[in-house]
């Protein structure tokens, strides 16, 4: 256990790296728990200060963030894929309720979850080369 005296002493340096979220479907944001914390506590030997130490700690913490936030974007990237394929099947489960517009509309919309900021086209080709 660390204690103030120690840290007070700079015989400890804290660091810390925060998780802002996960970037999942939250479909209630009243139950985002808000971000996870992570503390870097290094114990140095009493009497040992390197003054490039605290600076070194600040940095790992800033790269762990990095991190953090690449495994976050992954994680979401294949959340919105499994979103829009289930939606895409869903609609052409219930081809018989829908019409080719809608069913063309709630595909595009089920596709701007994962290529969001992309632009999405669907084109139609009929016999004869007419589009």
């Amino acid at each position: 256990a660390l204690n103030l005296a120690e840290i007070e002493r700079g015989e400890v340096i804290i660091g810390r790296a925060e998780d802002h979220g996960m970037h999942h479907f939250i479909k209630d944001k009243s139950n985002d728990p808000g971000p996870t914390r992570y503390t870097i506590a290094i114990r140095r030997a009493s009497g040992t200060t390197h003054t490039q130490d605290n600076a070194f700690v600040a940095e790992i913490c800033r790269t762990m963030e990095i991190g953090i936030i690449c495994i976050n974007g992954r994680i979401w990237r294949h959340e919105a894929r499994r979103y829009a394929l289930e939606t895409v099947l869903e609609l052409c489960r219930r081809w018989m309720e829908k019409d080719m517009d809608a069913l063309i509309d709630g595909a595009i919309d089920a596709l701007l979850v994962p290529f969001a900021g992309c632009n999405v086209y669907v084109g139609q080709l009929q016999p004869g080369g007419q589009a």
